[in-house]
């Protein structure tokens, strides 16, 4: 209960109406994803996943029988928009949930929730908000929970494994209206009895003594951002501006007329670096590259030149 408090006031801090009973605490994010899809849906609803999207999402929603509509964001600078929306469900009365994760893996992307009202009732919206402490607005970032019109159909979902670097801990929690977090509470329990105590624990400590850490962090992954974007822009290379996260999404597939897959191998071969073929995220045009993992600016520095070296740019 002391961990839910305290990942209830991490909700608060967004103006996300949680408490410590509207508040669940699981072994990692994922669980979560699929106990609130199987806690809102039944066989054969449908679920619109925009893509670019985080993988598991179309897994799990093909594993429960879903229909699923791909929302396609490319057009829209990626950006998440009312009215395409409200086009995809027109003439649907049958309940459709939205599911998406802002900041965006891969895109880095933050949508807009605003964009998320005046939806007609039918319409709720699962919110995997894993990158929420790695934004790099001037202004706060918001939580679609948060506002009023949304708060009661809404389930926002949160990861310690990215806001505090600790991935192997395993500790994800959700809010959402009570009915909901209680169905979903349920399904944990069957699937998996709870989070480990010992990660629970540590789970505690980062919420209490991190801020600091985080940042620096959040300094030193920014520096790490402007370096790949102005990499990108000298190069006439198109991606949308990475708001939050820790990825850029770059057309390198269609400037080099090959398919993603085929220049994720090419790169990991002559160059020795990896990145994320778009493919996998359901745009064949595009690949993710991750700046989270180099040891220092001057080793992605020296990655991105290999690339280059590849490429011949």
């Amino acid at each position: 209960m002391e961990l839910r408090s305290k990942a209830a006031e991490d909700f608060q801090k967004n103006g996300i109406p949680a408490t410590s009973q509207n508040t669940i605490i699981s072994a990692g994010s994922q669980p979560l994803i699929a106990a609130a899809m199987l806690a809102t849906t039944d066989p054969g609803d449908t679920v619109i996943v925009p893509t670019p999207y985080y993988p598991p999402f179309v897994t799990l929603a093909r594993l429960f029988g879903l229909n699923i509509i791909h929302l396609d964001t490319s057009n829209d600078n990626f950006q998440l928009k009312n009215d395409v929306i409200k086009n995809v469900i027109s003439g649907r009365e049958k309940k459709v949930i939205l599911l998406f994760n802002s900041p965006n893996n891969p895109t880095g992307v933050v949508w807009n929730p605003k964009e998320l009202l005046n939806l007609p009732g039918n319409v709720y919206i699962i919110a995997d908000e894993a990158y929420q402490r790695i934004y790099y607005g001037q202004d706060r970032f918001v939580s679609a929970a948060s506002l009023p019109e949304l708060a009661d159909r809404t389930i926002t979902i949160r990861s310690c494994s990215k806001s505090f670097n600790m991935s192997g801990w395993r500790i994800g929690y959700l809010t959402g209206p009570q009915e909901v977090a209680e169905k979903i509470e349920i399904i944990l329990e069957a699937m998996m009895v709870s989070a480990c105590s010992i990660s629970q624990e540590a789970a505690l400590a980062a919420f209490d003594k991190t801020e600091k850490a985080i940042a620096r962090n959040l300094q030193d992954l920014s520096r790490r951002r402007n370096a790949v974007v102005r990499w990108l822009k000298k190069r006439s290379l198109t991606f949308p501006n990475p708001q939050g996260a820790f990825y850029v999404f770059a057309n390198l597939p269609e400037r080099i007329g090959v398919t993603s897959a085929t220049l994720a191998e090419m790169i990991l071969e002559k160059a020795d670096v990896v990145i994320t073929p778009g493919i996998a995220f359901g745009n064949d045009k595009y690949v993710r590259m991750s700046y989270a993992c180099a040891a220092s600016l001057a080793k992605l520095k020296e990655a991105l030149a290999r690339i280059e070296k590849t490429l011949s740019f």
